[in-house]
């Protein structure tokens, strides 16, 4: 049974990577269904690194002063580099 799962997931990679020179769309969409596949049919648990609650944290108080603030506009940039935060896990 885990032959199959490891078949299909890499099938779906496969055709995502053939399919990026005719579509972007195609193979995006074929790259999302091969990693929900490997999230719903991993062998192991995730684990989370250890500065997972400290950085949630912190981005929610940021977030929350940012909300209060009488000027919200200078706090925005920010709240756009949490996508380099999102990079670390």
């Amino acid at each position: 049974m885990r032959g199959s799962r490891d078949f299909w997931l890499f099938a779906l990679t496969l055709a995502s990577a053939a399919s990026a020179l005719v579509s972007i769309a195609a193979a995006e969409t074929l790259l999302a269904l091969a990693f929900l596949g490997w999230l719903l049919f991993r062998p192991g648990r995730i684990i989370w690194p250890s500065y997972t609650l400290p950085l949630c944290a912190f981005m929610a108080t940021t977030v929350i002063s940012l909300a209060m603030s009488p000027q919200p506009e200078l706090g925005v940039a920010s709240v756009r580099k949490f996508v380099l935060f999102a990079m670390a896990f």
